[in-house]
């Protein structure tokens, strides 16, 4: 036996409230994207350091430089992917990547 659904389950929300909730998703998204333009062109800016950065490390011997190196890219490619999937793990793993220059 089908149970009677009440007014409230099948319109939980009125028009004004669904409209506000919509609004503040797509404020939200345009926000995320604009702040993932700027971590992006802070990336870009960042990227002259990323492979002069081994060079300051003169006092490692060759093979571990080339090894600081590689994982100076890593961490670029990986923050650098973050930040276009997503502005708060982009810019938790460019603040992480700072650290290490």
């Amino acid at each position: 036996m089908l149970k009677k659904t009440s007014k409230s389950f099948l319109f939980p929300a009125s028009s004004a409230r669904i409209k506000a909730t919509v609004l503040r998703y797509t404020y939200n998204r345009r926000l995320y994207f604009i702040l993932s333009l700027f971590a992006l062109q802070m990336f870009h800016a960042a990227m002259p350091r990323v492979y002069l950065g081994v060079l300051r490390d003169s006092d490692d011997k060759e093979c571990e430089k080339e090894e600081i190196a590689k994982e100076r890219l890593k961490l670029f490619f990986i923050g650098y992917i973050c930040c276009i999937e997503n502005f708060k793990f982009g810019i938790l793993i460019f603040l992480i990547q700072k650290n290490f220059f």
